[in-house]
């Protein structure tokens, strides 16, 4: 049985980045935007804050009330956008219901776009430009595969949820022309009729956490139990072999991987 590490995974990373910014002389900046008092943002803020500092980025946050306007808001985007000392923006989400998201994300400068979400960025993962930045859970899924060395050459991908944050971007990477790309990708949601059907015909499979419980078929015969299992032991890698088609489940971060 393999075990993807996860966490040695991301310690490889972060020595890395370190390593790169001292070698360099580096001084980045990263500033995040924070709306309202929402306590998973700020819980969200207070990590990515802790990451920073362990690898050498200085971080600031702006902290804004919820009642700030959408105008207001842009104009802040843009002070930062044009400020020579800030190389990276983040926008928290979620914003408040009277500002619109896509705007906010469409004002950031797109070189400063760490989350990858500007359609510049996207429109690169899609037509396979390099120079874009890429949605971080997305790359993180393909490193992680690529860790293990999983043969996805003859595999096919169902990924199901269509999220801009994981499934599309994710499609979109899966789908270059590289020598670890799969044999094809397929993307289902709430609303793919026959998803049983697919996920029957999947190799490698791909839940999102949010959509996992419209799974009904018996590939995932058990997977409410080893999911709850999972997720109380934070590891990676198959657990437990699923029914009689050699099915493996996978737990990554807020993500479930099911691989033959």
């Amino acid at each position: 049985m393999t075990i993807i590490d996860g966490k040695k995974c991301a310690l490889a990373i972060e020595a890395s980045i370190q390593q790169r910014i001292k070698e360099k002389r580096l001084s980045p900046v990263l500033t995040f935007f924070l709306v309202g008092s929402d306590p998973a943002s700020t819980t969200y803020i207070q990590m990515k804050k802790k990451a920073c500092k362990k690898v050498g980025i200085t971080s600031k946050v702006a902290l804004f009330p919820d009642t700030i306007s959408e105008k207001a808001l842009l104009e802040a985007v843009q002070k930062e956008n044009e400020n020579p000392q800030v190389h990276g923006i983040l926008v928290q989400m979620p914003l408040p219901s009277h500002i619109h998201p896509l705007r906010v994300i469409k004002a950031l400068d797109p070189r400063k776009d760490v989350d990858g979400f500007h359609p510049e960025n996207m429109g690169k993962l899609l037509l396979g430009d390099p120079s874009g930045i890429v949605p971080c859970t997305p790359k993180g899924i393909l490193h992680l595969l690529q860790s293990i060395d999983i043969p996805l050459q003859e595999k096919n991908v169902l990924i199901v949820g269509r999220s801009t944050i994981v499934g599309k971007p994710l499609a979109a990477l899966l789908l270059q022309k590289t020598d670890f790309a799969p044999s094809s990708v397929s993307v289902a949601h709430s609303r793919t009729k026959s998803i049983s059907s697919l996920m029957q015909k999947a190799d490698i499979l791909i839940l999102h956490l949010c959509t996992w419980r419209i799974m009904s078929c018996n590939r995932c015969l058990g997977f409410r139990k080893y999911a709850k299992l999972l997720s109380c032991t934070k590891r990676w890698g198959p657990v437990e072999t699923i029914g009689s088609n050699n099915l493996q489940l996978f737990f990554a971060s807020r993500l479930y991987f099911l691989a033959s």
